[in-house]
């Protein structure tokens, strides 16, 4: 017998049910997907730099000849949004690692990186209230899962709890990547794209060569901009379905053994593991 093989017959004996194995691969796929939004998160902020060079250029100052530090600096509020909004994902990325270990009845690690979030959250990440509770809330769970001695037995609780709150922050999550990320990326790609018209009105004539690489230069950039929009909508669709595999189970809460829930849940998990190869190329 393999070692990989020899593993999971000892984890089925351990969990004494290979459907909570289940539970337990959905959770870790779901927080495998939610730790690819840093990276994305991370690029609303360059998108706001390279935009604000565009605008440079555009005026005739060229990026040489800004630092570029002083364009981060305008895109300070941005980033500090950004900033807020990864600990949302990182409140999400742990309630997801603690109910796997739940499921698993695995030992949950305390992460003291989801306290005090909420003070901040409706100002810097632009969050309602509503919105802010339930990452408040599901940050306390997070905390109070490492010290309360929660175990396999709470599992349909933590579900029953619980599952508004991560709807809710998948939500949140979910528009701030596709709304505010989406217009982000639209107003760089308008001021790319006047940038580099004015650069080929400018001095195609007067240098052809010049203009040849100026187009390569632009088509390379559009070309990358149209992959981060296609990143966009398929992180979009990986929050919706972490979003639906947690309705599936708050539905089963009362029977998580079921075969047909097992069956969905692997289905859940494997739609989210096809996707993530392609998230992290893209950022």
């Amino acid at each position: 017998m393999r070692d990989g093989a020899r593993i999971v017959v000892m984890a089925v004996i351990v969990s004494g049910c290979v459907r909570t194995g289940a539970v337990g691969r959905y959770a870790r796929a779901a927080g495998a997907t939610a730790a690819e939004f840093p990276a994305l998160a991370d690029d609303m902020t360059a998108s706001c730099v390279r935009l604000e060079g565009y605008r440079e250029g555009r005026e005739g100052k060229g990026w040489g000849l800004v630092e570029r530090g002083d364009l981060e600096k305008r895109c300070e509020d941005r980033g500090k949004a950004v900033r807020r909004a990864v600990s949302v994902e990182r409140v999400l990325g742990r309630y997801f690692a603690a109910l796997g270990a739940l499921a698993d009845g695995e030992v949950v690690d305390f992460d003291g990186s989801v306290d005090d979030l909420a003070d901040a959250l409706e100002d810097d990440a632009k969050l309602d209230r509503k919105k802010v509770k339930a990452v408040s809330d599901l940050a306390a769970f997070v905390a109070s899962v490492t010290t309360d001695g929660y175990r396999h037995l709470k599992l349909t609780q933590v579900i029953e709890e619980q599952n508004g709150n991560v709807g809710t922050v998948i939500d949140a999550l979910t528009e701030i990547v596709a709304t505010d990320y989406a217009n982000i990326l639209e107003l760089e790609a308008t001021g790319m794209e006047s940038f580099y018209r004015s650069a080929l009105a400018e001095g195609a004539e007067r240098e052809p060569l010049a203009a040849i690489l100026v187009r390569d230069a632009r088509d390379e950039r559009a070309a990358a901009l149209r992959e981060k929009r296609e990143a966009l909508a398929k992180y979009v669709k990986a929050l919706g379905t972490m979003k639906a595999g947690h309705q599936r189970l708050y539905d089963s809460r009362r029977d998580l053994k079921a075969k047909v829930l097992a069956r969905e849940l692997a289905d859940y998990a494997a739609q989210l593991e096809k996707m993530l190869p392609a998230l992290r190329d893209a950022f």
